[in-house]
């Protein structure tokens, strides 16, 4: 999303710089890439070759180092205009509020995930313990000295509201399908079925990753009990990620022949890959709802194809699914529920015909985001959160601090 971004701001008249970190010690500290400059900064890597438990403990020493490094960096930069802040690495937007004080900047935070809650909700922290509540102390403290807080996702902005942090801050702007991957046409997708031999076949597809935040136990019993009721149902998942091999186990436990494993797919032919399938599936565990926003339905809605959201019903996908008519939403753990979705659309042609243009029409833009994005940054330029004298600037240059 930063790397599309970046480079549609400084079409809009934007100098941008965007600070992050680099473990290859060949990557460059300093680089121009597509009219942004690129500084990267590492940190120390304490104990690489250490068994556990002591390699865990040097893996949090090392991502420790992050903050410092990039804070001292970001101070040694010339002065931007706006400083924006995110989320990864967790409670990133803290190094904010010093960055903006020192030099005299305006400050945007852009939440991609709510932290610590999800740290709390995947079982990291424990939820309500000393060192949550701290978290959240902190991290409320720093969202109230922005100009503005991005969430990606109406349910995330009422989970903040929830927090107690000012309407005036929070403002909506969804991601998008990556501008580097064109959207296929509707008759795209046969070299994706014809490579792996799934002519004739409904096909039903995950595609993304094995992450912490998803759940995959009703997809799995959903293909165990139409392996043998509707042969014509085929499941391809495709993607990496943590619980991976959990999945693969799972999978031969099943003894699923109905399901298909596939690594992650190239960039330039994630759209030909994802216009294979019939229908898609998004999943989000239900604790998760307003602290993630599952990016891959924006792909999803972009090649035209009609989506199961398996998550909350008032989360950010379940609505524009719902509001749009280009899928159905079903509860995350409920294997019969999705088994039912799935054979309403395999059975009904016309139906899935009528969602894919609705699906289309609801996919979001990359030029109307760096538009929503360009109007922000140009009003937090007006407005300053500290009372101090402002140097002369240039025009504006937001700063992205990732």
């Amino acid at each position: 999303m930063l790397a599309n971004l970046a480079p549609a701001l400084v079409e809009q008249g934007f100098d941008v710089t965007v600070l992050t970190t680099r473990y290859d010690a060949n990557a460059s500290p300093s680089e121009s890439i597509c009219g942004v400059q690129v500084e990267r900064v590492r940190p120390f890597l304490f104990g690489r070759d250490q068994k556990p438990p002591a390699r865990l403990a040097s893996r949090f020493l090392s991502h420790l180092s992050i903050y410092p490094a990039l804070l001292w960096r970001a101070l040694r930069l010339p002065p931007s205009d706006v400083v924006v802040t995110m989320t990864d690495p967790p409670l990133l937007l803290l190094l904010g509020p010093i960055i903006a004080l020192f030099k005299r900047s305006r400050l945007v935070h852009w939440a991609q995930d709510i932290y610590p809650e999800v740290a709390e909700a995947l079982g990291v922290l424990r939820p309500h313990g000393l060192v949550a509540g701290i978290c959240r102390f902190v991290s409320k403290f720093a969202l109230k000295r922005n100009f503005k807080i991005v969430t990606i996702g109406r349910c995330m902005k009422q989970h903040l509201l929830h927090r107690r942090i000012p309407p005036r801050l929070l403002e909506v702007i969804p991601n998008w399908f990556p501008a580097m991957i064109a959207p296929a046409t509707a008759a795209d997708g046969i070299a994706f079925r014809a490579e792996h031999k799934l002519w004739g076949k409904f096909l039903v597809m995950y595609s993304g990753n094995f992450g912490l935040a998803h759940s995959f136990d009703a997809i799995l019993k959903g293909a165990r009990e139409l392996q043998s009721k509707r042969p014509d149902i085929q499941f391809v998942l495709i993607g990496d990620g943590p619980r991976l091999e959990e999945v693969k186990a799972k999978i031969a436990e099943l003894s699923l022949n109905n399901l298909l494993l596939l690594p992650p797919q190239r960039l330039d032919n994630i759209a030909e890959t994802l216009a294979g399938a019939d229908i898609h599936l998004v999943t989000m565990r239900e604790e998760l709802c307003g602290l993630v926003v599952p990016s891959k339905l924006y792909g999803v809605l972009s090649v035209g194809r009609p989506c199961i959201f398996m998550g909350p019903s008032h989360s950010e996908a379940a609505l524009v699914i719902q509001q749009n008519q280009c899928g159905s939403v079903t509860p995350a753990n409920d294997s019969f529920a999705l088994v039912q979705a799935i054979l309403r659309w395999a059975d009904d042609p016309q139906a899935l015909k009528l969602a894919g243009p609705r699906a289309k029409a609801a996919a979001i833009t990359l030029p109307a985001t760096a538009q929503a994005f360009a109007r922000l940054l140009r009003g937090a330029r007006k407005w300053c959160p500290y009372e101090l004298p402002r140097r002369t600037r240039p025009a504006a240059s937001p700063f992205i601090s990732h």
